[in-house]
């Protein structure tokens, strides 16, 4: 029983982590433009970050793309995202 407890445990880690990022990643696009976005629109695969949003938005993020790729990799230290779509 011990060594599912502890399985688990890193399950938990995982999800906190990933939770973390996003809401780095939310507070960094709010900085920025001054959209907040919802968690449920975010999505990071294969060190892309896709975000779900109107055109509107995308279009000023991707006017500002460099400077909020910057703030993501200073502030995110253990997952590395190289573009955003």
């Amino acid at each position: 029983m011990k060594a599912l407890h502890s399985f688990l445990d890193k399950f938990k880690r995982i999800l906190k982590d990933d939770r973390e990022i996003i809401d780095t990643i939310i507070k960094t696009i709010q900085e920025s433009i001054g959209v907040e976005l919802k968690s449920g629109d975010i999505k990071i695969q294969n060190k892309i970050l896709y975000i779900k949003t109107n055109p509107i938005i995308k279009n000023e993020m991707y006017l500002k793309k460099d400077s909020i790729l910057t703030t993501l990799r200073s502030r995110i230290t253990n997952k590395i995202i190289n573009d955003i779509k």
